[in-house]
């Protein structure tokens, strides 16, 4: 089968590859077991000059890896930069703390009637990860880089979309010094995914995909009884309440819905606006939307580019369309967008209802869901009214209000008067059908370690 790259702004192809076969991904695999005890034998220093080498590669290279994202994902330039340069500040983390988080833990040992007692962490082997097109550079490092520092070897399959940009990180690895071994792009069909993680040498999986995705990989690894972190979709509420800042709230909550052309997880898609407010609020939420600069992704100025593939426009039309005929109000639709190109135009809905696919899926578009909320507890009963709980974000100006949310909103994530966002200092990931484990921060170099009980006497 051949893997195939389409540019989603004009929809010219520009990258074909054939899916490697059965014999090819075997071989590789034997590889990087073996690239699994090059690293693993290094010192975390070591591995950590070696990521801070990447660091600087991403640093050196960041117009030529921008460019690659917009035109294989339709990303606006400007926010593959940042995406670019976010990948290099992570590396610089992992390479400054790896050894602090990988440190054994003493215990008392009279405690537990020992001489010694201690736990350490040794890397679990090669690591399989599958991740998405949307950040594809962010996504491979958050999982890759803390699970390198921690002396594993990584399998990369990418989404099919943006091979190009797999096969170039794996080349930054590569330059950056580790073995080729080490990591090891995959250019494999998700329907071959069930045979790698089946080989024996598959130590762990860590997945950021849709919740369908990972309850497929989930049920493939739990039943060979193996490791997994998924992290997959949101619905993410954004929460407005009377005592916010409207101009600050309608600034964040345009951010929070549009950046990566509103096809990210932790996009706010649910809008809890408190009664007092709403009008206000949507007034001038239209007022900045209709401000937006929608178009060539290439573009410095473009705010707003094409979603990623006909799939996802097909589908978020129709999710459209299924609201409006179930008598959502179309309160505000963006400005004609260009013919050619999987473009959507930002729209405003209001009085959504259960009845809806909207109400319950994911919504990766730029459609912008109004909910009308009595009081605060009401914003969260509907905040938490989902099968998803991945991030969540409330604009008050009121502390009974603030410690209110981060205790009731359901969620993995709480974000108080800023948007939703990923840290390399802080976990990331999510409860109910948005995933198991967390990523980032000393908790995710630790997710593919074996934590070992040490006892002596």
């Amino acid at each position: 089968m051949e893997l195939v790259s389409i540019n989603p702004a004009d929809e010219s192809v520009i990258f074909r590859h054939l899916a490697y076969d059965l014999d090819k991904v075997n071989s590789l695999i034997e590889n990087a077991s073996k690239g699994f005890e090059i690293n693993s034998s290094r010192s975390i220093t070591k591995r950590s000059a070696i990521i801070k080498n990447l660091a600087e590669l991403f640093r050196t290279q960041v117009n030529e890896l921008a460019e690659l994202a917009t035109l294989e994902m339709g990303k606006p330039i400007v926010q593959a930069r940042a995406e670019v340069l976010k990948c290099a500040n992570a590396c610089e983390y992992f390479a400054n703390k790896a050894n602090q988080f990988l440190q054994s833990e003493s215990i008392e040992p009279s405690e537990v009637g020992a001489s010694e007692a201690k736990f350490i962490y040794e890397p679990l082997g090669l690591i399989l990860g599958i991740m998405p097109w949307n950040f594809p550079y962010w996504q491979v490092i958050r999982f890759a880089v803390p699970a390198l520092c921690a002396g594993n070897a990584v399998l990369l399959k990418h989404a099919s979309n943006v091979s190009q940009i797999s096969l170039k990180l794996e080349d930054l690895f590569r330059q950056a010094g580790f073995n080729s071994d080490e990591f090891i792009s995959l250019l494999i069909t998700s329907d071959q995914v069930k045979e790698v993680i089946k080989n024996p040498k598959i130590k762990g999986v860590s997945l950021t995909g849709s919740e369908t995705a990972g309850k497929e990989v989930g049920k493939q690894a739990g039943n060979l009884i193996k490791p997994i972190v998924l992290e997959l979709g949101g619905s993410d509420p954004f929460i407005v309440t009377a005592s916010a800042d409207l101009r600050i709230s309608v600034e964040m909550g345009l951010k929070a819905r549009l950046q990566n052309n509103s096809q990210s997880c932790i996009a706010a898609k649910r809008f809890i606006i408190e009664k007092s407010i709403k009008d206000r609020y949507v007034e001038e939420l239209i007022n900045a939307l209709s401000q937006i600069k929608v178009g060539d992704p290439l573009l410095e100025d473009t705010e707003l580019g094409p979603l990623a593939t006909k799939q996802v426009l097909q589908d978020s039309t129709m999710q459209l369309e299924d609201a409006l005929k179930k008598g959502a109000s179309l309160v505000f639709q963006g400005p004609e967008v260009p013919s050619k190109g999987y473009y959507f135009a930002p729209v405003i809905l209001d009085n959504l209802s259960e009845q809806m696919d909207i109400y319950y899926q994911e919504v990766f578009a730029p459609i912008f869901q109004i909910y009308q909320a009595h009081n605060l507890e009401h914003a969260v009963s509907i905040a938490n009214a989902t099968s998803f709980g991945l991030g969540a974000a409330c604009f008050t100006q009121n502390d009974s209000e603030i410690n209110y949310c981060i205790k009731n909103i359901d969620s993995g994530m709480v974000f108080i008067n800023g948007i939703t966002t990923s840290y390399p200092q802080l976990p990331f990931g999510g409860v109910k059908n948005s995933g198991v484990g967390r990523e980032l921060s000393y908790l995710g170099i630790r997710s593919f370690c074996n934590v070992k009980t040490v006892w002596i006497k």
